[in-house]
């Protein structure tokens, strides 16, 4: 199991394995989305076998100078409800435990054990510590999606990018 509970330097570097659990790297993020044109997509599975994927029409991260500030397009199917969660974190820069850089009294990072675009805290979280369904933790510990599963701990989830001109 990856922990996602790393420093500033480990995610703007990248880590884990990409044959399973592993982010990136936000410099990575930054020079895939910097030039073109990007749709994001989110796939996620909960413990009640529930999946679901929703796109947002534009996605880039900027560069470490903007502490990789997010900046999301809006959800393609906007009739799904749950692609609303990441839109509250839109125009917010990375923090993690080393480098706070969210809008709450403490630091959502080190709270909640992973680096993300933290607002105050967050409606969506995709780099919290994974959790099995009879694990012990605290509300809004855990891989979360509030407008889906509300606090229940998630079992994955992933973060697909691909240019907008890129034919499917």
């Amino acid at each position: 199991m990856t922990s996602f509970n790393r420093n500033w330097l480990s995610y703007k570097n990248g880590f884990g394995d990409s044959e399973g659990e592993f982010w990136i790297g936000n410099d990575v993020m930054h020079f895939m989305t910097s030039e073109d044109q990007n749709i994001l997509r989110i796939h996620m599975s909960a413990f009640d076998d529930d999946e679901i994927n929703f796109d947002y029409s534009s996605f880039s991260v900027g560069n470490e100078s903007t502490n990789y500030v997010l900046d999301l397009g809006y959800p393609i199917d906007r009739s799904i409800p749950a692609a609303n969660s990441l839109k509250y974190h839109d125009n917010h820069p990375f923090s993690t435990f080393d480098r706070k850089n969210d809008n709450f009294a403490q630091n959502c990072a080190s709270t909640y054990k992973g680096g993300w675009w933290f607002n105050g805290c967050y409606f969506g979280f995709l780099t919290g510590e994974y959790f099995k369904p009879e694990d012990k933790r605290q509300n809004w510990e855990g891989i979360l999606w509030y407008d889906w599963k509300g606090n229940a701990a998630l079992k994955g989830a992933e973060m697909m990018i691909r240019p907008k001109t890129f034919a499917v």
